[in-house]
């Protein structure tokens, strides 16, 4: 895997090349944790040229997308055609941490 970091008009652009799997997930993470903290725009993720993501990278990029939206920052991921599945799969997170998360605390003695 590797992994470029420039600037591309307003957002700072991350680009994969190669697999996310188990070996590589914490060079990616440790990547995409940096650029959280010192990013003061958008971040633009571009995995159209990696073929495999694991089940961490997904969640990991689900998490990042909430949290740059809270920040009032934007996240931007571009997949690659073969990720179809890959796609749905982060929308059905996104959807769920969105709506379904909240409502658990609701239901929580106490509250």
């Amino acid at each position: 895997m590797r992994m470029t970091v420039h600037r591309h008009e307003d957002k700072i652009a991350l680009t994969v090349l190669g697999d996310i799997d188990d070996y590589t997930y914490p060079l990616f993470a440790h990547e995409l944790e940096m650029l959280d903290r010192i990013a003061t725009q958008n971040l633009l993720i571009n995995l159209e040229g990696c073929p495999f993501l694991n089940f961490q990278c997904i969640r990991l990029m689900v998490d990042t997308h909430r949290r740059f939206h809270q920040a009032g920052r934007r996240v931007e991921i571009q997949l690659g055609s073969e990720n179809s599945t890959v796609r749905e799969l982060m929308k059905a997170m996104a959807l769920t941490m969105e709506t379904v998360a909240p409502n658990l605390d609701e239901t929580r003695p106490g509250n």
